[in-house]
């Protein structure tokens, strides 16, 4: 199918489901890069829908990772979370058809306004709800994008920087 396959069960509401995207190699990620607006934009649909189930998308930056770092290793300083979430169900209602679902990435800094969106280091997926049922959802892509209407502006800059003025200019 060309998308990433999640199934899964919580029988009688126990067990849960946690997915983890590191983006850039476990670097951080400076989603305010696109705009100063951007979007999460995820293509999906439902294999099958368990009633009940609801997913959470939540972002994480570099500071939670590092806060949790110094609290377990005993270094001084209060533990801080900077990270936010959604949840799916408040974008798009489950179907068995491929979806186009926009994030605001304004929905996440209204969940926490200390997340900082300049150093996002992973995505997090994770089941909610009490379902016995198996769920399965399909992803097929997840991109940061600065507009709905022009997925791509502004993405490429070009200058003239090592070139002639009449030269050739390949990107």
């Amino acid at each position: 199918l060309g998308a990433l396959v999640f199934t899964t069960t919580r029988p009688g509401g126990s067990g849960w489901c946690d997915i983890q995207f590191k983006l850039d190699g476990g670097h951080s990620v400076n989603f305010l890069r696109t705009g100063e607006l951007p979007i999460l934009f995820l293509r999906l649909k439902w294999g099958n829908i368990a009633q009940g189930a609801d997913l959470s998308i939540r972002l994480f930056d570099d500071y939670s990772i590092w806060n949790s770092y110094s609290k377990y290793s005993g270094y001084p300083g209060p533990y801080s979370s900077h990270n936010a979430a959604v949840s799916l169900s408040s974008y798009v209602s489950p179907s068995t058809n491929w979806q186009d679902v926009y994030i605001p990435m304004s929905d996440f800094i209204a969940a926490n306004q200390q997340i900082d969106l300049t150093r996002i280091s992973f995505i997090n997926f994770s089941t909610t709800g009490a379902y016995s049922a198996t769920n399965t959802l399909y992803v097929e892509k997840i991109k940061i994008i600065p507009d709905v209407a022009n997925q791509y502006k502004d993405m490429i800059k070009v200058n003239q920087i090592g070139y002639t003025p009449a030269g050739k200019k390949i990107a």
